[in-house]
């Protein structure tokens, strides 16, 4: 299963399927993306399509679902597999919870709060 960022367009294909999420700071045919950052991207993302063909998740907490849904533009975030998002007049973070976070408790590493524990990929505004 494929995953990578289309360096032509800017574009995500992700388990083998193009998304319709663009690179933040990508423009094609130019050098305004250092090639360093978008292997950067491309080695989270197959981080994540390794984590989520591995492991069971809620189809709602699975990133190939959150990507699939939504008309967005990524870039990185400090916490582990998980990346910023803006796009459709939000701005946001798709966060990776699970036993590393707590499901979300507002703790390290991802600092990020969820009404009950989450396990998976989580949309926060």
């Amino acid at each position: 299963m494929e995953t990578c960022i289309d360096r032509k367009d800017g574009t995500i294909v992700y388990l083998g399927k193009r998304r319709q999420v663009r690179l933040h700071g990508f423009w094609p045919g130019s050098a305004t993306c250092e090639e360093y950052v978008v292997k950067k991207l491309e080695a989270k993302l197959q981080k994540c399509a390794e984590v989520e063909s591995s492991r069971v998740f809620p189809v709602s907490r699975r990133l190939s679902t959150i990507l699939d849904r939504n008309d967005m533009t990524l870039d990185d975030d400090f916490a582990p597999l998980s990346f910023t998002f803006h796009g459709q007049g939000l701005y946001g973070g798709i966060i990776f919870h699970g036993v590393h976070d707590r499901g979300g408790d507002g703790g390290a590493p991802t600092f990020s709060v969820n009404l009950g524990p989450v396990d998976g990929w989580a949309i926060h505004t």
